[in-house]
């Protein structure tokens, strides 16, 4: 088994499941009940080191050495985009609450943000003095905020 590098839980309090993402370069979805992995995603072409589930609970998105953010359709067990602009990293990814977008952050110290309707980009932050280390939206009003690491915090 490789080693997990990435987890998340679902958003859901009836349901219990887990996604994980791995140095194999796979997103596998866990049942805890039945204490098994019920499927596993492959694409990427380096390990993940971000999943998350989408606030709706219909996707999964893991992002990867490869830097690419990928979403996965959790009804069809199948991959519906693939989201690159860049060879860099993806180190944390967030959706927005409040409208159908992604935020990822890469090696390139860039902050990305992803159009879910048409999975297209929108921006590109300028590079960040530093790595970007987490990623956040205001749940209200749906602005982004990130941390990098010389202490500071951007909206």
């Amino acid at each position: 088994m490789a080693s997990c590098s990435c987890i998340a839980t679902y958003p859901v309090s009836q349901q219990n499941y887990l996604a994980t993402g791995s140095e194999d370069c796979n997103v596998k979805l866990w049942d805890l009940r039945r204490k098994s992995c019920i499927q596993t995603f492959k694409g990427h072409r380096g390990p993940v080191r971000s999943v998350l589930f989408s606030p709706d609970t219909r996707w999964v998105a893991s992002g990867g050495d490869d830097g690419t953010v990928k979403i996965w359709d959790l009804q069809t067990a199948r991959k519906i985009a693939d989201l690159s602009l860049t060879s860099h990293g993806v180190t944390s990814m967030v959706f927005n609450p409040q409208d159908l977008s992604l935020a990822s952050a890469h090696l390139d110290r860039s902050v990305k943000y992803w159009d879910l309707e048409n999975f297209s980009h929108i921006s590109t932050t300028p590079p960040e003095a530093t790595p970007v280390q987490k990623l956040c939206f205001e749940p209200e009003e749906g602005q982004l905020l990130f941390t990098s690491g010389n202490d500071s915090l951007k909206l």
